[in-house]
């Protein structure tokens, strides 16, 4: 984490990749989705960050503490989230405005990637993850039961 230019903006992120003389380190940024422009999507998690190809020299006195930034497969497996972890899906290019991987796998009736801020459940036949509000689940309803969506649900297809 590396001391935000202005009081009371957040720290930014960013990985070092190299030591110079005298205190310098080598930064590699990654940037929020605040940080383009868009703002944070709802598929968006609080911790989500995009890794750039952006870097530059800084003196090491500019670092405030450690984190960890995670691949989104690592985070997803970790065990408990820690306030230092953090997690990207994507690289994103500043000089061509490009993110790679161009498109991530879409879940759920609303077709947006998953956020793991948000609970989701998955189909037992065609083992779709959902949404919770979007599937209207109520996991105290399905206790001891498996979730099945309406494109799988007999009466559901059967009706059109």
């Amino acid at each position: 984490m590396v001391r935000a230019h202005q009081p009371g903006e957040p720290p930014y992120v960013a990985r070092v990749v190299g030591l110079g003389s005298k205190g310098q380190i080598k930064l590699r940024w990654f940037y929020r989705p605040e940080d383009l422009g868009h703002g944070r999507q709802s598929w968006q998690g609080a911790r989500e960050l995009f890794f750039t190809d952006s870097t530059d020299w800084n003196h090491v006195n500019c670092v405030e503490y450690r984190c960890k930034v995670h691949s989104f497969e690592e985070y997803e497996n970790l065990k408990s989230i820690r306030p230092s972890d953090w997690y990207f899906r994507y690289e994103y290019r500043p000089s061509s405005r490009q993110f790679v991987p161009e498109k991530v796998y879409v879940h759920c009736y609303c077709e947006k990637p998953i956020n793991p801020d948000r609970d989701m459940v998955m189909c037992k036949h065609c083992h779709i993850w959902y949404h919770y509000e979007c599937a209207n689940f109520d996991p105290k309803e399905y206790e001891g039961r498996d979730f099945v969506c309406r494109y799988c649900c007999p009466e559901t297809r059967d009706s059109g």
